[in-house]
This record gives C-alpha cells, sequence and structure tokens, in this order.
C-alpha cells in the first residue's frame, strides 16, 4: 500500500518538473492590440500566442516582465536580467548581445502626420521641414532614420 501511495504522490507531483527553466520575456506594451495586451497580471495576444506556440512542447515556462520603454527592456536583455524579446528589428549592436530568430512577422512600418502639416514625402524633407517626430524609444526605425 505505501508503494501505491508514493507513485500516486510522485504522479500527482509531475507538474512540479513540467519547467526545466523559466524564460522571462520583456515587454514595454501593454495595450498594443492584436500583438500584446495586458489584462490584469496576464499578456494576451498574437505575440503572446506565438511565443507559446515557439516553446508549446518544451522544457521551459514563460514569464512576463512589463517594463516602461523599450530601451529598458533592451537593457535588461543585455544584462540578462530577461531572456527574450519579441517584434525585435536586427541591428549590429543587438546583434553583439543578442541572437535573433528567423522573421517570424512582415511589417510595414509608415509615418504619418496630421492633416494640416506641411506635406511630407520622405525622412530628409521631415528633417529639413524642421518637424517635430514622436518615436518609441530605444526602437529601431531603419538606416535612413538612424542618419
Amino acid at each position: 500500500m505505501l508503494k501505491v501511495a508514493f507513485v500516486v504522490l510522485l504522479l500527482s507531483s509531475c507538474d512540479v518538473f513540467a519547467c526545466f527553466k523559466t524564460l522571462k520575456v520583456g515587454t514595454n506594451e501593454n495595450n498594443w492590440a492584436p500583438y500584446l495586451i495586458k489584462q490584469g497580471n496576464t499578456f494576451v495576444g498574437a505575440e503572446v500566442d506565438t511565443v507559446n506556440a515557439v516553446f508549446k512542447n518544451s522544457l521551459f515556462c514563460i514569464e512576463w516582465v512589463y517594463f516602461p520603454s523599450l530601451s529598458r527592456v533592451q537593457q535588461e536583455l543585455k544584462t540578462g536580467h530577461i531572456d527574450i524579446t519579441f517584434a525585435a528589428s536586427y541591428t549590429k549592436a543587438r546583434a553583439e548581445y543578442s541572437y535573433f530568430t528567423d522573421v517570424y512577422r512582415d511589417e510595414i512600418m509608415l509615418l504619418y502626420k496630421h492633416k494640416n502639416a506641411k506635406n511630407v514625402v520622405d525622412l530628409v524633407t521631415l528633417f529639413e521641414n524642421g518637424a517635430t517626430v514622436a518615436i518609441n524609444r530605444g526602437s529601431f526605425f531603419g538606416a535612413e532614420f538612424e542618419k
């Protein structure tokens, strides 16, 4: 009887061994539908579904961690306080401290302006006109923008 109780106890505690390691996924987003939405302490959306699909049959569990900016997420990744981030653009500087997957989502990034603002057809014109530009800190907008 003791052997049966031990086997039942062992089998019921298998969930304890389900995670070899918990990987921390850093984000600065909390309302970026349909990609990522923070609902209380839970994250949902297409990015969450993608990460969950990648690790579905692995020994890794996922913990989502929120930070106030993308530059903070990048710093936490660089220092090893988080393990993964998502929707990241490849840059040589980032490649010095991280590995990148293949592209999993194609996006086209566009500028948009107030309808009464001067016509802007490219970045050079935007800056020549002395326009004020709002950007997401820590994001990469391409080589032309970096100039």
